[in-house]
This record gives C-alpha cells, sequence and structure tokens, in this order.
C-alpha cells in the first residue's frame, strides 16, 4: 500500500472513531439528566417517607419510576402506597416488585413483596359491580370514579382503596345513573347494582333553516324586475303611438274638404300641408305602437320564463325590438 493511501485510511478511520463517540453524545447528555431527576425525585420522596409524609412522598417517588424505571424505587414506591393508607394500590404494586424481583433474580426483594402481599390481601376492601340483563343496553358504558369499568369485570370483586367511590352508567338515548360505593371495614365487598336505565329526552330533528331572500338567492328577482320595466315602457309607447295615430286621422279628415273661390288655390297648399302631416303622424303612431306592443310581448315573455325555484337553471330571455321604417317586431332569444 502507499504512503498516500495509508494516510488516507487512517484519517478515514479517525473520522469513523469521531463519529461512532459523538453520535451518542446527546443521548448519553439526555441520559444524565434523567438520571440526575430521577435520583434527586427518589432521594426527596425517601426523605419525605421517613418523616412520615406519605401524601407528598408518593408523587415523587412515582415521577422518579416514570422517568428511570428502578427495582429500588418500585419497591420504596409499594411501601408509600402502604404507609398512606391505600391498600389496593399498594397490593398491586407490591405484585409489580414481585414480577420485577423475579425477573432482575433479586431474591431479597422478591422475600419482601411476598411478606407485604400476606398482610395486604386480607385487607383488601373490594368492589362488585353487577350489571343484569335488563340493563345491558346497546352503548352501554359503566365507569368507577371515571374509569371505565369493562363488561368482562362486571360481576367480579375488584380491590379498592379506601375511602368513598362512585359508579356511573350511561348509555345512548337513556339518562345517566349514578350511586356512591364504599367498603368501610377491611375484608369486606360493597356491591353495586346497575338498573334499568330510564328513557332520556328525545333529541328534536335537525331544523335547516332557509337562507334570507337576497338578490343573489332569489332566482329570477331581476328578471322580474326587468318585467316591470319593459312592461311600463310598452304601455307609455302605445299611449303615445295611439295619440299620434287618432292626431293623423284628425289632419287627414281636415285636409279632405273642397277648396272652392278665390282662396281654392291657398286651400289646397294647406290640405296638402295638412295630408302630408297626417301621413308622417301617421307612420309615427305605426312605429311607436309596434315598439309598445313588442316591448309589452317581451314582458309577458320575461314575466312567464323567469325561475321561481332555487333550483332553476341560469338562463334568461331577452326581447329584442325590432323596427324598420315600415315595420315593427319582436325578436326573443334565451342564453344558456
Amino acid at each position: 500500500m502507499s504512503r498516500r493511501r495509508l494516510m488516507l485510511a487512517r484519517r478515514l478511520a479517525v473520522a469513523l472513531a469521531l463519529m461512532a463517540s459523538s453520535v451518542p453524545l446527546r443521548a448519553r447528555a439526555d441520559a444524565n439528566t434523567d438520571a440526575a431527576e430521577a435520583q434527586t425525585l427518589f432521594d426527596a420522596g425517601k426523605a419525605l417517607m421517613q418523616a412520615k409524609s406519605f401524601a407528598a412522598a408518593c408523587p415523587k417517588l412515582e415521577q422518579s419510576q416514570a422517568i428511570q424505571p428502578a427495582g429500588g424505587t418500585l419497591m420504596f414506591l409499594a411501601l408509600c402506597r402502604e404507609g398512606e393508607g391505600r391498600t389496593a394500590t399498594a397490593w398491586v404494586t407490591f405484585n409489580e416488585v414481585l414480577s420485577a424481583a423475579r425477573r432482575d433474580h433479586r431474591a431479597d426483594r422478591e422475600e419482601v413483596a411476598r411478606e407485604h402481599l400476606a398482610t395486604l390481601t386480607p385487607l383488601l376492601m373490594k368492589l362488585t359491580v353487577e350489571v343484569p340483563d335488563a340493563a345491558r343496553v346497546p352503548g352501554l358504558e359503566v365507569r368507577r370514579d371515571g374509569d371505565v369499568v369493562a363488561s368482562a369485570v362486571w360481576g367480579t370483586p375488584v380491590p379498592i382503596d379506601p375511602g368513598p367511590h362512585v359508579v356511573r352508567a350511561t348509555a345512548p338515548g337513556k339518562l345517566p345513573w349514578e350511586s356512591p360505593a364504599e367498603a368501610r371495614t377491611p375484608g369486606a365487598v360493597a356491591t353495586v347494582r346497575i338498573p334499568e336505565l330510564a328513557p332520556g329526552p328525545v333529541a328534536p330533528p335537525a331544523v335547516v333553516e332557509a337562507p334570507a331572500d337576497t338578490g343573489a338567492s332569489a332566482p329570477g328577482k331581476g328578471q322580474r324586475i326587468a318585467v316591470l320595466a319593459v312592461g311600463g315602457a310598452g304601455v307609455v309607447a302605445i299611449g303615445i303611438g295611439t295619440y299620434f295615430g287618432v292626431t293623423a286621422l284628425v289632419k287627414k279628415g281636415d285636409a279632405g274638404g273642397s277648396c272652392t273661390g278665390p282662396a281654392a288655390a291657398a286651400c289646397r297648399s294647406s290640405d296638402e300641408s295638412t295630408s302630408r302631416t297626417a301621413v308622417s303622424d301617421g307612420n309615427v303612431s305605426s312605429i311607436v305602437l309596434g315598439v309598445g306592443a313588442a316591448a309589452v310581448i317581451g314582458a309577458g315573455v320575461l314575466w312567464l320564463t323567469a325561475p321561481r325555484k332555487a333550483t332553476a337553471r341560469a338562463s334568461a330571455w331577452s326581447p329584442v325590438p325590432l323596427v324598420g321604417a315600415h315595420f315593427a317586431g319582436l325578436e326573443v332569444g334565451r342564453a344558456w
């Protein structure tokens, strides 16, 4: 191997060694912090136990065990619960101590756990939750002090700590039911029987309110407004056309007289002018009447085609008056 390759191999080995040693540094730092916290809590809990302050000592030992589980801490926690008077909790914890001692081959701890279990077992107070068939409705849930009591446990005496307890039963469509429970003497068994739950109030059906009537939500509203505008304009146009038509008829009648005498020439000239005016008024009347009629017809079409339901398709009829020099009409189209 050349000198250069040997140097590269050495550098690579050193780098790998540094990487291997640096990766767990954070983990070791965290572990050291956890160990320090657990040890501090353990020492504080043990000191409080010596002072008979079990209520203050047990939470510290419990937290120490949660941070860094250890057989010794678990042993002290069991002793603390026993000193606190929570016989059922101490009984459960000493069973955990027994299992850990067997696993760790700690015969001394196993012996201590057995001795305390033998003392605690006759003192245990128990609670039986009975649920008869009549009470077993779909969705029934039974809780003891807020913890769910599994159906497999119904009818089985379960160790409880001394003091008052609450059993609560709930089910869909039923009124909730609860009862206090307490075993007052060592070794006693309290029984709570769940009754058939009473029917609860039936929830009213959900009511869906119709949306407020706004311009955006009312179909056809704009089209019906257009009906009024177009129809009104058509009526006005018909009135104007009628006026010009009547005027044209009157002027035509005036121009039909006989012209005699000295003023015959002037009379005939006046008749010709009146006749031309009558023809002009007649044409205006025809056009305006046509436009008015078209507008009225268009308003009718708009009214008949205006959508009246929220599900109506977004379409509209559009009437367009057609007016020429000698005709008037209406073209109706629809946009889809």
